[in-house]
């Protein structure tokens, strides 16, 4: 799903159709890489990195979050988005086994911040302060978020980015799939420094699209 919505800007690149660039662009998105796009010194991470930061997150009841942990996972969602929903229960299972090491947060791709998507689980993560429609609050989250959007190179939603605070850079764009493939092994990974996307997880993705091809094909479920 493209994350280009209510000015939010999708992967300046592809322009959020997710199409791989030409051979001499490079990977436009994560969507096109490996994931691990730690590339110290990698002006596009450092941005969406600072992004991140420069938002004003906050709990479920509006006091502001501390963020202490090694880790802050961001999930960027949009109200409408189906996949946002699914996902939505495995992220809330991972916050709460991970809730020592791992802050999660949600961040809106829709203007006006809501996160309907999420349902019951949403409450369970951080999330950028409310703003009032106008306000310059809601002008500077639009932009930081928009500058996010930008610097992790997002085109579909639900992306899942980590963010290592200790050393201030992203461990791995694909934590969508890291979470619902790994999900035990996945904090060890990263505190390696490892995008947790080990050969296991990614043949794992792998049979899993085949079986679904396959009842596609079938007419099984």
């Amino acid at each position: 799903m493209r994350a280009a919505a209510d000015g939010f800007n999708a992967c300046a690149t592809c322009g959020g159709t997710g199409a791989p660039p030409s051979a001499a662009a490079g990977a436009c998105c994560a969507a096109h890489d490996d994931g691990r796009r730690r590339r110290r010194g990698c002006r596009d991470d450092d941005d969406g990195v600072a992004s991140i930061e420069s938002l004003s997150l906050v709990t479920a009841d509006g006091s502001p979050a501390t963020k202490t942990k090694d880790f802050t996972l961001v999930v960027f969602v949009r109200d409408g988005c189906g996949a946002c929903r699914r996902f939505a229960p495995t992220l809330r299972a991972f916050a709460d086994a991970e809730s020592a090491r791992v802050d999660v947060a949600a961040v809106s791709c829709d203007a006006s911040n809501s996160y309907a998507c999420l349902g019951a689980h949403g409450s369970s993560f951080l999330r950028p302060a409310m703003d009032d429609e106008g306000s310059e609050a809601r002008a500077r989250r639009v932009d930081a978020t928009n500058a996010a959007l930008r610097g992790f190179q997002v085109s579909t939603l639900p992306r899942v980015v980590v963010v290592d605070r200790r050393r201030r850079e992203a461990v791995t764009t694909w934590g969508y799939t890291v979470v619902s493939m790994n999900p035990s092994g996945a904090v060890d990974a990263w505190t390696r420094g490892s995008s947790g996307l080990v050969p296991e997880v990614i043949a794992n993705g792998v049979n899993r699209l085949n079986r679904a091809l396959s009842a596609c094909a079938y007419g099984g479920t």
